[in-house]
């Protein structure tokens, strides 16, 4: 789900933020705070309850149906990732 998660999120050029499982919950809430994350999108089952979310499974199903879709233009220089250490 990871890799295809991630596909999804650079065709939407949209900036993809990594975050462990492991991570505790008020680190996790802080990275994507920081990031300035507005929506995730989730690996597994349990989204997050701090955002709007959407887990890999839902994104499959809806992206069937969606129409009208538009591929955003995305520039070499944007932003791709933010990685925490």
């Amino acid at each position: 789900e990871q890799v295809i998660a991630l596909l999804a999120i650079s065709a939407l050029g949209a900036v993809y933020v990594p975050v462990g499982v492991d991570q505790p919950e008020d680190r996790a809430v802080r990275m994507l705070a920081n990031a300035g994350v507005r929506m995730a999108l989730v690996c597994g089952d349990e989204p997050p309850t701090t955002m709007p979310a959407l887990t890999v499974a839902e994104a499959l199903r809806v992206g069937r149906r969606a129409s009208g879709f538009t591929r955003p233009t995305v520039e070499p220089a944007e932003l791709a990732y933010i990685l925490f250490t």
